[in-house]
C-alpha cells in the first residue's frame, strides 16, 4: 500500500474480512476492518475509512486486544487530522500513546510522535510538532524503525524551515534523503522533496525550490494520496506568489482547493481560498 496500490489493497482486505466472517474469526474480523480504514483513508474517502475504523476499535474492545485498539484510535486520528479536525485527532493519538507505552510498543510509538508532530505542525505550533519529532527520531533509532526515522527527519526539518532554522532544516532533509535513497521508498522521497522546497522557499532560493516542488508533485500525483498532492500545490502556490507569479499562483491553489474541497477539509480549503484571493488582488 506504500506504493499507492490502494485498489489491490482494498480487494485483498475485502477478501479477508469475507473470510474471517465465513470461520467467525472476529479479530481477523477486526484486522480486515483496520486494513479497510487505512485504505479508504489514504485514498481520502474519510466517511468509509472512519465508519471500518470504528468497527476495528468496538471489536477490538470487546477482544480486549490493547494493539489493535490503538491502531484503531491511530487510523481515527490520521481521519481528523487530514479534515482538519486537528484536537480531536491529537486526543485520539494521545490515547493510543497511552495504550502502547503500556505495552512498551516502541516502534507505534514512534509513529504516532510522529504523528502527534504532524497535527501540531498543521496547527501551526512548530516547536511542539518539533519536539515529538524529536521523539520519534529517538525511539526509531532505539528500535531500528528505519522508514520512520526518515519520516520524522523530514517533518523535523520542515520545522526548522518555518521557524527559519534553514541550516538545520536542510541538514535534517540531507539525513532523510539518505534513507529512503538506499531504500528507493518513493512516498518518503515526495516528502524529501517537499522539505527541501519549503526550506529553498523560506530562503528565497527560487529556482532550487521550484524543481523540489516539481518533484514532490510529480511523485504525488502517481502515488494517488489526495490530502498530500493537494498541499504540496498549495505550499507550491505560497512559494509563486512571493515569486510575483500570481497567475500561477492562483491556478495551483485553486486546484489544491478543489481536493481540499472533496476531501470535506474546510481548514485547509479556507487556506488555499485565501491564497486565491491574495493572487487575484494582483492581476
Amino acid at each position: 500500500m506504500r506504493l499507492g496500490k490502494h485498489d489491490d489493497a482494498e480487494k485483498a482486505s475485502h477478501a479477508a474480512l469475507e473470510i474471517s466472517k465465513r470461520i467467525s474469526s472476529k479479530e481477523g474480523i477486526a484486522k480486515a476492518h483496520h486494513s479497510l480504514g487505512n485504505v479508504y483513508w489514504r485514498k481520502g474517502q474519510y466517511t468509509r475509512a472512519k465508519g471500518h475504523l470504528e468497527e476495528t476499535l468496538e471489536l477490538a474492545q470487546a477482544l480486549a486486544n490493547p494493539e489493535l485498539e490503538a491502531g484503531a484510535l491511530m487510523g481515527l486520528a490520521n481521519v481528523y487530522d487530514e479534515q482538519g479536525r486537528y484536537d480531536r485527532g491529537i486526543d485520539y493519538s494521545k490515547k493510543a500513546l497511552e495504550i502502547l507505552s503500556r505495552e512498551r510498543k516502541f516502534r507505534a510509538m514512534a509513529t504516532l510522535n510522529n504523528n502527534l508532530g504532524v497535527a501540531y505542525a498543521r496547527k501551526g505550533d512548530f516547536q511542539t510538532a518539533a519536539s515529538h519529532y524529536e521523539k520519534c527520531v529517538e525511539l526509531s533509532r532505539e528500535a531500528e524503525y528505519v522508514v520512520m526515522e526518515g519520516w520524522a527527519l523530514f517533518n523535523l526539518a520542515e520545522c526548522h524551515a518555518e521557524m527559519m532554522n534553514i541550516d538545520i532544516a536542510l541538514e535534517r532533509t540531507k539525513e532523510s534523503e539518505e534513507i529512503f535513497t538506499r531504500l528507493k521508498d518513493d512516498l518518503g522521497m515526495s516528502g524529501v522533496h517537499m522539505s527541501y522546497a519549503i526550506a529553498y522557499r523560506n530562503a528565497q532560493k527560487w529556482k532550487e525550490c521550484m524543481e523540489h516542488f516539481d518533484k514532490t508533485i510529480q511523485i504525488r500525483e502517481k502515488l494517488g494520496m489526495p490530502y498530500r498532492l493537494a498541499d504540496a500545490r498549495l505550499e507550491y502556490s505560497l512559494a509563486l506568489v512571493k515569486m510575483m507569479e500570481f497567475q500561477k499562483a492562483m491556478e495551483e491553489a485553486r486546484k489544491s482547493k478543489d481536493i481540499f474541497d472533496e476531501l470535506d477539509n474546510e481548514v485547509m480549503a479556507s487556506r488555499a481560498a485565501k491564497v486565491i484571493e491574495e493572487a487575484q488582488d494582483h492581476l
